[in-house]
């Protein structure tokens, strides 16, 4: 078995539970890394499900009715407007800097970026939002 594999699996369970009573929105930031494409990949399994495809500079390489694709950026996007048109239910946030020369690029995206997001988040949805983030450590 691979590292996560079973993670992966109970995260996949708790959507299909979480999804059986109505259709769930869920955005996903960072939707163009493998990783993201690869959760997205297995979201998408469920019909319950419609996804919310945060993007920034790429495009995402999966096509289905249920996924829309929204430009999304962390560090510039008027985080509370986006996401009033686009109301979730949950967030599963994979975006951030990995690789950066200037080191407050750091701070700006992945924490403060991240902070936008959640308030955002939280403000513009009816019901509470469920938050799953995937954090990546700084390179040295």
């Amino acid at each position: 078995m691979k590292n996560g594999a079973l993670a992966r699996r109970d995260v996949i369970t708790y959507f299909t539970l979480a999804a059986t009573t109505q259709m769930m929105r869920i955005l996903v930031t960072g939707a163009s890394s493998p990783l993201a494409v690869g959760v997205m990949r297995q979201l998408l399994l469920n019909s319950d499900l419609e996804l919310w495809a945060g993007r920034h500079r790429k495009a995402i390489p999966l096509s289905d009715p249920r996924l829309h694709a929204i430009d999304l950026d962390l560090e510039k996007s008027d985080l509370t407007e986006t996401l009033s048109r686009t109301p979730v239910d949950m967030v599963i946030h994979f975006a951030g800097v990995t690789h950066a020369s200037d080191e407050q690029q750091y701070w700006k995206v992945n924490f403060e970026g991240t902070r936008r997001l959640a308030q955002a988040a939280h403000g513009c949805a009816a019901s509470p939002v469920d938050w799953l983030a995937e954090i990546s450590p700084q390179s040295s």
